[in-house]
């Protein structure tokens, strides 16, 4: 069956019993999140800009909106924050004036190691409580669950900008 297709309704309860495990999950994630979020010194959306700025060294600030899905406003401040903790730079684009590019300082760069030593070592506990046979199919299936919450996602904005 191909996934784009659509696959097959889930009965009630069994749909229940999902959201039960998901708003759990939740609470879980939501802890860890507190925890382990760059040690309480930036925001969730700010640290996910500082991941995203370490996987690609160096963007502009559209771009780096488009990747978090979140709007130019939104990620302005975000990284305005940012810079004032010495967390990211930002310069204008050489090439074009009207883009500014920025990218993590050494002390963001230092941040995220520890934002990555950190969640490794948590995953690291969890995988042990979970079948070593079972690892990749528990990654596969958190994949493909995140895919179909996208695309879920893109429909319900179709949807909703259809109903303005």
């Amino acid at each position: 069956m191909d996934v784009r297709e659509g696959g097959m309704k889930l009965d009630k309860s069994k749909l229940q019993n999902f959201r039960k495990s998901i708003r759990q999950f939740e609470r879980l994630l939501s802890d860890q999140i507190n925890y382990t979020r760059c040690h309480g010194e930036v925001t969730l959306a700010q640290c996910h800009a500082m991941m995203e700025l370490e996987n690609v060294k160096q963007t502009t600030v559209v771009d780096l909106a488009k990747k978090l899905g979140l709007n130019k406003s939104t990620i302005s401040r975000t990284v305005e924050g940012l810079v004032k903790r010495g967390f990211v730079e930002r310069k204008q684009d050489v090439d074009d004036r009207r883009f500014v590019q920025v990218k993590l300082t050494e002390l963001g760069a230092q941040k995220c190691n520890i934002f990555n030593v950190d969640n490794d070592d948590y995953y690291q506990k969890v995988f042990k409580f979970i079948p070593a046979a079972l690892h990749a199919e528990v990654i596969k299936c958190f994949s493909l669950l995140i895919d179909g919450m996208a695309e879920a996602e893109k429909i319900s904005q179709v949807s909703t900008s259809d109903d303005s």
